[in-house]
Parts: structure tokens; C-alpha cells; sequence
């Protein structure tokens, strides 16, 4: 395969640049230093543009597994750490459903991620049924109202569902959902394993592709951070921002294949 030649001269300082980093780094290491910190390229993944009033809806019947639950809260946890969390910026709350529905916390109880964060792990699943359209219509009349910490309609913020499911809903789903859409509530669902995809379509709003995902297992579920994070930041964010782990993950690809057809 032909590779242009500035491609290979770029390639090569890269790889005499890390070279180098490693040699300095385990000096310093025999020398009884601490070797330097260099900044991570994903030491700020918090998106900075717009404000959401942002509220999950987890399943957690009878179907999902303890340790399945415990991956749906690392999911959590991830999604957090990439918002830009606060009273003025984007707000959250948790709901857990099955046969019935709880309000873990509303969106005016928690404006930082280590108090969000520890709320999201003291979660228990509620096992039973999956009663996915009471969930939503909960949210819609419940939780989104200023009473419990949605802003008002004149501030424009846009009010953003996440509905996390591994089952088929129990109940009527998707008349509760296109009132939900209509109010001006955008949904996303994310299906797991068994999940109904025709469910999934039937709650989610339009474009569906935009909208709907579906993981094969909650052991890979974490992997839908970096998707959703593209979609909250969107257009707007600054170049560092918009560095996101599959574009690098492709690069750091590309590279290995070039870095070893020179070695």
C-alpha cells in the first residue's frame, strides 16, 4: 500500500516524540523522581453549550439482573461526569420503574456530579413488572414541573427524557409517549438485550435514528456516553470539546497501521 511521504515523516516524530516521553519518564522513575503529569486529552469531557432539565427513567423489573442494574448506574454515573451540571446549567433527575414508579430524585434536589453521583449509587432496583408508559406520564406531570425543579417554559430550556429498558412495556406506551413529545418533552430510549425495538420506536421522537439505540448487553451499555455526549454538545462546542473517543480511537488506529508497516 503506497503511504505519502509527509504522511511517514509525521508518523516517525510521533513515534521518536513518545519514544522520548518513555525514556524521560523511566529515568525519572530509576532516579527516585516522580515523573510528570501530562494534561489528558479528556481532562475537561463536560459539555459547556446549552442547559438541559435532564431526567433518566430506568427499568429495573424483575428482568434486569442485580449486576446488570449496577451496570445501568455506572452508565449513569458516566453520563453525568460528561454534562455541565449546575442550578444555571443543566439539572437531574433519576426515576426507577417497574410495576410502579419512583422518583429517586426530581431536578431541583442535586447541582453538583459527586452529590448526583452518590444519589445514582444508592439506587435499588424495584424488580416485578415493566410499566414504561406510567413511568413517562409520571415525568411528564411530576417531574417536570417547576414544583419540583423544572425551569419554566419562558427560559427555553429544552426538557430531555432517557428511558433505559431491557423488556417489552406492560402497559400502553406509546399514547403516553406522543403526549409527552407534544408537551415539548424529547425522548430518547435505549434498549438492552430483550428490549422491544417497535416499543422503543413507538416512545422515542423523530429523526429515530437519532433517537433509538439498542446495546446487546448492559456490559457494553457505558459505550453510549460518547454518542449521547455528541448529541447534548452538539454544534458550538469548543475544538477540545469536540474531540470525542471514537474519532481518536480511529486515529489511534490508523496510526498503529502505519506505525507498523515502517517498523
Amino acid at each position: 500500500m503506497w503511504i505519502p511521504a509527509h504522511t511517514l515523516l509525521w508518523v516517525s516524530a510521533v513515534r521518536d516524540s513518545v519514544c522520548v516521553c518513555v525514556c524521560v519518564c523511566v529515568c525519572l522513575i530509576m532516579s527516585g523522581q516522580r515523573a510528570p503529569r501530562f494534561p489528558s486529552l479528556w481532562a475537561d469531557t463536560a459539555c459547556k453549550n446549552r442547559p438541559l432539565d435532564l431526567v433518566f427513567i430506568v427499568d429495573s423489573s424483575r428482568s434486569v439482573r442485580p449486576k446488570e442494574f449496577e451496570k445501568v448506574k455506572i452508565f449513569l454515573s458516566e453520563m453525568i461526569d460528561t454534562l455541565d451540571v449546575g442550578e444555571r446549567t443543566t439539572r437531574v433527575a433519576v426515576m426507577n420503574y417497574a410495576s410502579t414508579v419512583k422518583v429517586e430524585f426530581p431536578l431541583r434536589t442535586y447541582f453538583d456530579k459527586a452529590s448526583l453521583k452518590e444519589a445514582v449509587s444508592r439506587i435499588e432496583p424495584l424488580s416485578a413488572g415493566t410499566m414504561t408508559g406510567l413511568a413517562i406520564q409520571t415525568a411528564m406531570e411530576e417531574v417536570f414541573t417547576e414544583e419540583m425543579g423544572a425551569r419554566p417554559a419562558t427560559f427555553n430550556i429544552p426538557k430531555v427524557v432517557i428511558v433505559v429498558t431491557d423488556g417489552r412495556p406492560q402497559d400502553q406506551v406509546q399514547g403516553v409517549a406522543a403526549s409527552a413529545r407534544t408537551a415539548g418533552i424529547e425522548i430518547y430510549a435505549v434498549g438492552v438485550d430483550r428490549a422491544d425495538v417497535q416499543s422503543l420506536r413507538m416512545m422515542a421522537s423523530e429523526p429515530l435514528d437519532e433517537h433509538v439505540f439498542y446495546v446487546e448487553t448492559y456490559g457494553v451499555i457505558e459505550k453510549l456516553t460518547s454518542r449521547f455526549r455528541e448529541t447534548f454538545c452538539g454544534k458550538g462546542s469548543s475544538p477540545r470539546e469536540q474531540l470525542t473517543p471514537p474519532s481518536v480511537s480511529l486515529q489511534l488506529y490508523l496510526d498503529k497501521e502505519l506505525w507498523d508497516g515502517i517498523n
